[in-house]
């Protein structure tokens, strides 16, 4: 029962990894058809990697796992801070899906705001780090007390909420510019004819 447990979420593993690198790359390279070649060259490369990372960490497998799932958090939470931040507080759960999928959509191609505020993030966490492989200077006065993820979550979402305003200020200007001029305009023409 064990093999066959273990055989079951292997292929998962290996299935998601694949649909992951797949979507990497036809995301990133344009006009690529993925073909059952790609799907099975893929799976290929996957399994060999995953079965390369098994074989070098098997000789202390629980410290490397907990190394993986620490870097794993370290990664997710400003990606996660930024989502929430988005979705709550700046657009209120307001998106346009059709818009998402479109290659120049009104989202654009690249969230250059969040992308930098993700980036911000991250090396807002690496003084407070502690893993096997790396320690960050503020760790020791903490007692190795791992808050990295608290400070990367806090930040990301600060940074990314003073970007998006300070983004929006120009635009919500400009637009109310507009308005009132076009507003005095119908307010000059209607004063001096008479409706028909």
């Amino acid at each position: 029962m064990f093999a066959v447990t273990s055989a079951l979420i292997n292929g998962v593993e290996l299935y998601s990894a694949v649909m992951n690198a797949l979507t990497a790359m036809q995301s990133g390279m344009r006009g690529l058809v993925i073909t059952s070649r790609t799907r099975v060259w893929t799976t290929l490369v996957c399994g060999a990697v995953a079965t390369l990372i098994a074989l070098l960490g098997q000789g202390d497998f629980m410290t490397m796992f907990e190394s993986f799932l620490t870097l794993l958090l370290y990664v997710l939470i400003p990606w996660s801070a930024i989502n929430l931040a988005d979705y709550f507080i700046v657009r209120k759960g307001d998106y346009d899906i059709d818009a998402l999928f479109a290659r120049n959509g009104k989202y654009g191609r690249w969230n250059a705001v969040g992308l930098g505020s993700y980036g911000i993030g991250l090396a807002a966490q690496v003084p407070f780090m502690v893993t096997p492989l790396f320690t960050g200077p503020f760790a020791a006065p903490l007692q190795n007390i791992d808050i990295a993820w608290l400070v990367g979550f806090v930040v990301t979402a600060v940074v990314y909420l003073m970007l998006v305003r300070s983004a929006r200020k120009p635009v919500v200007e400009d637009s109310q510019r507009r308005e009132g001029e076009a507003t005095a305009e119908g307010a000059v023409g209607s004063a001096g004819l008479p409706r028909r």
